[in-house]
């Protein structure tokens, strides 16, 4: 056997150990480490047997190339040089010292040079893509934890003082945990909130119950359990009731009347995602006249939503003439958001809305911009992440204003502590 076969055999043996070596701990560390209950013998016969897999078909489909032709734009040297060896003993002394490297880098452009620029700008490219979504990650998580952090730290030293400001404390940690979609932690402090409020005085006894209630409700409806949303709901309004016949005075109810119009609103919409059509209209209405008569409309996104259900029920019905109304009213609220969401959910009720008329030219139509939209919205991954950076930008706002009070009620927390702490030592 000549040199040449012995550099090209031994480069072989070498080059395989140490990149499998260096990239084993990048690919298949994860996999052992998160399934580390597992016997060995499984794990290494599931990896073998997706590379067993992979290297056969590549065999039989591509004349015996493992490599899927991928090796071909590098030529085959002739012959092998003693220096061929180096990149694999380099890149093997590398991985035992622990030092990060690219084994492309070393070992493939050894044998072709040409390729190092396309290599480092994809290279390049994929840490920029990296290090923004990281960042874009870290900040938003890090909010989020630490207006959770203010919030935990604000409610145990209002619990260890026995501050009034306990029951608000407790409502902001499961605020946080809301936004976190930590259901079951939220309603548990909301739980302890409720039970905190009998500690209050005057208006603020039954103000906390209610406020607790529209938040329990909420997050009943997120996770889709509409009977409890309602159940909830109920309870809330029989608080409300209770509380107008308690405290006459108007701004009292004024301000029962600003919890009266969520709370028939989520009751609509829990009767509606139940198909109780006649409740869900009763409350809706009960839910419009309320917020017509307020200095505070609702929302545009939540108007459209609430013409668009109302609409669906109309159509239901069969009063196409109501109907087309909530539709127009609708129609021109959607120009004006630039909701491709609501806009999609406005033309399913328009396709109802032209079968109930019989006007199927234009349910064919509107059909065909449905199907449209729904090709759309699974092939256009760029919208979608432009929508998801705008409401994470939104989020992360809303959460940067939410840190800020809560370091606010943190100080009045500790005042509030230390100011108990001092009469309890002139006592």
């Amino acid at each position: 056997m000549d040199v040449s076969s012995i550099v090209m055999y031994l480069g072989f043996v070498l080059a395989s150990y140490s990149v499998v070596g260096n990239d084993t701990i990048q690919t298949l560390g994860t996999f052992l480490s998160s399934n580390e209950r597992k016997r060995w013998w499984v794990l290494w016969a599931f990896a073998g047997g997706i590379l067993a897999c992979t290297l056969i078909f590549g065999y039989l489909n591509h004349a015996g190339d493992v490599s899927y032709g991928r090796l071909e734009k590098y030529p085959l040297p002739d012959p092998f040089e003693w220096y061929f060896l180096l990149p694999p003993i380099i890149l093997l002394l590398l991985t035992r010292t622990g030092i990060p490297v690219s084994t492309s880098f070393l070992i493939l452009t050894f044998f072709n040079p040409e390729n190092l620029t396309s290599m480092v700008t994809k290279s390049v490219w994929g840490y920029v893509v990296a290090f923004v979504a990281a960042l874009t990650l870290y900040f938003t998580i890090s909010r989020l934890l630490n207006a959770l952090k203010y919030s935990l730290m604000a409610d145990s030293l209002a619990e260890k003082s026995g501050s009034e400001l306990v029951s608000r404390t407790s409502g902001m940690v499961a605020s946080q945990y809301r936004s976190l979609k930590l259901y079951d932690e939220s309603i548990a402090y909301l739980q302890k909130a409720l039970k905190n409020a009998n500690r209050l005085k005057g208006t603020n006894v039954p103000t906390t119950k209610i406020m607790v209630y529209n938040e329990l409700g909420a997050i009943h409806y997120e996770k889709a359990d509409y009977e409890k949303t309602i159940e909830t709901v109920k309870e809330q309004l029989a608080l409300i009731a209770e509380a107008g016949q308690a405290f006459p005075d108007s701004s009292f109810q004024h301000m029962l009347a600003i919890h009266l119009r969520p709370a028939y609103l989520n009751l609509g919409r829990s009767y509606y995602e139940l198909e109780e059509l006649d409740s869900a209209k009763s409350y809706f209405s009960k839910a419009k006249d309320l917020y017509a008569q307020s200095r505070q409309p609702l929302p545009p996104w939540q108007e459209t939503d609430l013409n668009i259900k109302l609409a669906d029920i109309e159509i239901a019905e069969g009063d196409a003439d109501t109907a087309l109304a909530y539709l127009t009213t609708a129609t021109s609220l959607v120009a004006e958001l630039n909701d491709r969401e609501l806009e999609h959910e406005l033309d399913i009720v328009f396709n109802r809305y032209y079968e109930l008329i019989n006007d199927y030219q234009k349910s064919d139509s509107i059909k065909r911009k449905i199907i449209a939209h729904v090709a759309d919205r699974h092939h256009s991954s760029a919208e979608a992440s432009r929508y998801i950076l705008q409401k994470e930008k939104a989020n992360a706002d809303l959460l940067k204003s939410k840190s800020d009070l809560l370091l606010v009620l943190l100080a009045l927390t500790l005042l509030d502590h230390c100011r108990g702490h001092h009469f309890s030592e002139k006592k």
